[in-house]
């Protein structure tokens, strides 16, 4: 098998395991987070049909791992390879809702991602406790994550816990909490034109200049 089959495969039967029963999930997992460091260069063949799978992977990775030199990477891979399959099939709610967890347990380290992406810099030091002095780029996922929920809760009833997040995302926009960014009327569209931006450049870093590694 190529590095490209065996990611495939062990993505398939990671996440078929992997709510189930992690352990035997993390040896299909493992297998994938080693080629992505010693033979990424699958990585810009991935079909986009099964793209969504991968992208769920890396999500699962990100889950997994606990060493955050690779939170990064995983979050990023993650969100790219989940977009790419949504762009595959859009009317997948199920990866909608993987995007909008990887928005949430990678908000900490993706936010630098598309900070990369928007030609902006962040401190190497960040108080996600002290919402009131977050920087452009976290408040950039808490933008993309409401996108999101507007879009998945036309295609399905919200799961208790995804409707509680969801709640206070909206008020978050009702009190003008990004309102340093843009009025309240133009956040779908600002968020829609960041996921561009940020897919256009993770295609180049990735696709053209074969990037693996997102650590800043």
């Amino acid at each position: 098998m190529t590095n490209l089959e065996i990611v495939i495969h062990n993505s398939y039967e990671a996440n078929a395991l992997f709510h189930k029963n992690k352990q035997g999930a993390s040896l299909y997992l493992g297998k994938i987070l080693e080629l992505t460091f010693t033979s990424p260069d699958f990585l810009k063949k991935i079909p986009a049909k099964v793209a969504g799978e991968i992208g769920v992977a890396y999500l699962n990775l990100l889950d997994l791992v606990n060493e955050q030199k690779f939170f990064q990477t995983l979050s990023t891979l993650a969100y790219y390879f989940l977009s790419k399959g949504i762009q595959f099939d859009p009317n997948n709610n199920v990866l909608l809702e993987k995007r909008i967890v990887t928005l949430n347990l990678g908000a900490q380290t993706f936010c630098r991602t598309l900070s990369k992406a928007k030609g902006l810099s962040l401190p190497q030091h960040i108080n996600f406790a002290d919402r009131q002095r977050l920087p452009l780029g976290v408040k950039f996922v808490l933008m993309l994550e409401f996108k999101d929920f507007e879009v998945l809760q036309e295609m399905v009833l919200l799961p208790h816990d995804m409707q509680m997040r969801k709640q206070w995302l909206d008020s978050s926009v009702r009190e003008g909490y990004f309102d340093d960014i843009c009025p309240v009327s133009h956040i779908l569209n600002f968020a829609s034109e960041l996921h561009d931006q940020t897919m256009q450049y993770l295609d180049n870093e990735i696709l053209q200049k074969e990037t693996f590694y997102f650590y800043n």
